[in-house]
């Protein structure tokens, strides 16, 4: 019997074989995140559709024991009402099919590296806008895997998925919060894309005692060492796409919080905005 497990890079979370998602590496400075025994970087790109003479390039690396082969292919995706990257069948308009990969079929050994590159080959102009493309790269098994409880060989491949965010003419990157939620053990930040191309939440929320808060430029700059917030932390960078709204989910560490009001504030860069926002919630007590 065969399973197919698909990777589901950048905009989802990844699923590796053993269906956890790999850490976080670097591949010639850049940030790349490990599914399975491989690694990709960087984990997405923004190509301008005027630029018809540049090649971009992927890197792949085997961080396993065993060489493996991939099979390099163009595709079209969008997100589903899970916010999981989906593909979807190529369309007539659709950006992928003038997207050339060279090569379309890599062998890495273990411990080593490949480069995939790609070019963006339209006959005439797309509509303006942000078009959404990719590359999947499936690995065949090198043999079977495990074996399940009836006694069945399981053989296991792996697909990886990469975005290609295409623009047209200007875009538009703007976005704005919506709704804060607030549950002792994590912050739910909701945001919606205003403008024509897709958005990240680069920055940082900080959870305050309504009490103890001292005002968001305060609150921001860190003025004051005798009252600091209760938990702090990176903001998802997931990205979200025109017209679209999505909630950005944030586990809380350390203990979880008590019954009480807290005051929430968000601040970084959205697209193209600087954000600075506060609200006051209650986390009830349970029932």
């Amino acid at each position: 019997m065969r399973m197919r497990i698909i990777g589901l890079w950048e905009v989802a979370a990844a699923i590796a074989v053993s269906a956890q998602t790999g850490p976080v590496t670097r591949i010639g400075g850049q940030v790349s995140t490990v599914l399975g025994r491989l690694a990709l970087s960087p984990q997405y790109q923004i190509v301008a559709v005027e630029e018809r003479s540049a090649t971009h390039v992927y890197r792949v690396m085997n961080l396993g024991a065993l060489p493996v082969r991939l099979q390099v292919r163009p595709i079209e995706w969008t997100l589903d009402e899970h916010d999981q990257m989906v593909e979807r069948p190529s369309s007539d308009d659709g950006i992928a099919q003038w997207i050339v990969v060279s090569p379309t079929v890599l062998e890495i050994p273990p411990g080593e590296s490949r480069a995939v590159r790609f070019a963006l080959r339209p006959p005439s102009p797309p509509a303006s806008g942000e078009h959404l493309a990719g590359l999947a790269l499936r690995q065949q098994a090198e043999g079977i895997a495990s074996t399940n409880s009836e006694g069945f060989a399981i053989q296991t491949e792996v697909e990886i998925r990469t975005a290609i965010y295409v623009t047209a003419g200007e875009v538009r990157r703007t976005g704005k919060i919506v709704a804060f939620d607030l549950k002792p053990d994590r912050l739910r930040v909701r945001v919606e894309n205003t403008g024509t191309a897709h958005v990240r939440f680069e920055g940082h929320y900080q959870i305050w005692a309504a009490d103890s808060y001292p005002g968001l430029e305060s609150a921001i700059e860190r003025r004051g060492n005798d009252r600091e917030p209760i938990a702090t932390g990176p903001l998802l960078p997931a990205p979200v796409l025109a017209g679209r709204s999505r909630w950005l989910d944030h586990p809380l560490s350390g203990s979880p919080l008590a019954p009480g009001r807290y005051t929430v504030v968000a601040h970084g860069t959205l697209g193209e905005e600087r954000l600075q926002v506060a609200q006051t919630l209650e986390v009830a007590a349970p029932p």
